[in-house]
């Protein structure tokens, strides 16, 4: 999360390292997927119903005010087409453009059970995880290709993520093996890029897409470090540390960019930049605090009926 923070921070302040810090979600889809590829779900109506209300009910409770509050206040950014399309998770409004990500996560819980089907049944060792990463990007880089709401890129994140928690259950390949592959591929790719974009100024048709996998293959790679360097780690010093972080990470992602980009930052407010971003991350406080105590009150609503 501080990654992300960090990147619409650069991003407020034009820095082109924005664009490789926000790496962050990628990292993010491939440990959700990561975890799923362990778990069995046990009944796929109660998983949709609990993983959707988990997220729609934080949104919409941040979408609706902030369309509100933009309309009345800032009311020339506003577009009225863009927040009737939020409202059924097909566009973003200004200033919270963030939120393009609760479509996509929402596809990839949507697409668990299947996975979970497929896995279940077809997968048995190296041979056939290898044939379902392979055939699952394919078929989604395919079929998801024409939707403007979801990169497939970002789904197919997820898809490996969920692939190699199969593997960590399974034990099919070494993690020094896949360590090596995904660092080889995400370097490489990311090297060319690099060479491409800010050395030789070369660009061409479908230059988006592979920059795309480029970045899914080094948010795959940086979970794979991160992984080796904290099973070697005593966490237990952190354990509260870290759970609180679970708990508020979520909310937290949801109202950050509204306080940093957008008609309501607070990132010029003083004269002082150190100042501003303490401000900022102090109002990000309120606002995940504020924002937890209305989804209990919501959820509480809806579990009196």
């Amino acid at each position: 999360m501080l990654m992300i923070i960090s990147c619409h921070i650069m991003q407020y302040y034009d820095l082109e390292l924005a664009w490789w810090f926000n790496v962050g979600v990628q990292i993010f889809l491939c440990i959700s997927g990561f975890l799923y590829g362990q778990k069995n779900i046990e009944d796929a109506t109660d998983f949709y119903n609990k993983r959707f209300k988990k997220i729609l009910i934080p949104y919409y409770l941040v979408f609706i005010p902030f369309g509100i509050i933009e309309f009345i206040f800032a009311r020339d950014v506003f577009s009225t087409k863009a927040f009737a399309m939020g409202l059924i998770l097909c566009s973003t409004i200004k200033g919270a453009e963030h939120l393009w990500f609760i479509p996509t996560i929402l596809m990839c819980y949507l697409i668990t059970p299947l996975l979970q089907g497929y896995r279940n049944k077809c997968v048995e060792g190296k041979r056939t995880i290898v044939i379902f990463t392979v055939l699952g990007v394919i078929i989604t880089s395919v079929l998801i290709q024409g939707f403007t709401t979801f990169n497939p890129a970002w789904i197919c994140c997820y898809l490996i993520g969920y692939a190699l928690g199969m593997n960590e259950k399974g034990k099919y390949i070494r993690g020094k093996v896949l360590m090596a592959i995904t660092g080889i591929i995400a370097v490489a790719g990311n090297a060319v890029q690099i060479y491409c974009d800010y050395i030789a100024s070369i660009d061409f048709s479908g230059f988006g897409i592979i920059k795309n996998y480029n970045h899914v293959m080094l948010g795959v790679f940086i979970f794979l470090l991160l992984k080796v360097i904290f099973e070697k780690v005593d966490l237990n010093g952190i354990g509260k540390l870290l759970k609180l972080s679970d708990a508020y990470s979520f909310e937290v992602y949801l109202v950050h960019q509204l306080l940093i980009l957008g008609p309501f930052s607070l990132m010029a407010l003083t004269g002082y930049s150190l100042i501003n971003i303490l401000i900022v991350l102090l109002g990000i406080c309120v606002l995940t605090l504020l924002l937890k105590k209305a989804e209990q009150i919501v959820e509480g609503m809806f579990i009196s009926r």
